[in-house]
């Protein structure tokens, strides 16, 4: 089974690195229908999806990654964060950008061959995160000035019965 799995991973590998996301995609379903417990065909998968802008599908088999390995890669924390950002889960993207900062204390090597490999990933994942944290916060935010549930008149000095107009500078005297 597992021999059979490899081919298939192996195949969507080789179509991802083409960027035929697609049919890389349709292969690492293969490999994880052949064997289940193929945890890295559904990082993959995942990563598929997102090269293909479908983040709700990259969120969801990246967790599946991380729920059969919360140590499989420290990187995949930070794609899932931006992944779920993207599609307007600013609660759970903060909840990720956040572990994944919580896990940099761990060295790369904790994380198997992954971690060693991703590093070079990981150097510009860290220095977009604290950018990253102020976008998902002033969305958070964003959200929660957005439900205005009343209009209050702030008196005479503040709202007026005239037309309000924007100042403008222009070079007329």
């Amino acid at each position: 089974i597992r021999e059979r799995a490899d081919n298939f991973y192996k195949l969507g590998e080789s179509a991802l690195v083409k960027k035929n996301f697609r049919q890389a995609s349709r292969h690492f379903e293969k490999a994880i229908k052949t064997d289940t417990s193929f945890t890295a065909a559904y990082r993959l998968l995942g990563t598929s999806y997102e090269l293909m802008n479908d983040y709700k599908n990259a969120t969801y088999y990246y967790k599946k990654t991380l729920d059969r390995d919360s140590m499989f890669s420290r990187a995949l924390y930070y794609q899932l964060a931006d992944a779920l950002y993207k599609t307007k889960r600013y609660t759970e993207a903060l909840d990720y950008f956040q572990k994944y900062y919580a896990l940099q204390s761990f060295g790369p090597d904790r994380f198997g061959f992954n971690g060693v490999a991703e590093e070079e990933m990981e150097q510009r994942f860290r220095k977009n995160l604290d950018g990253n944290l102020k976008a998902v916060q002033v969305a958070m935010d964003s959200i929660k000035f957005m439900k205005v549930e009343e209009i209050v008149n702030l008196g005479s000095g503040v709202n007026s019965p005239d037309e309000e107009v924007f100042p403008a500078l222009t070079t007329n005297r």
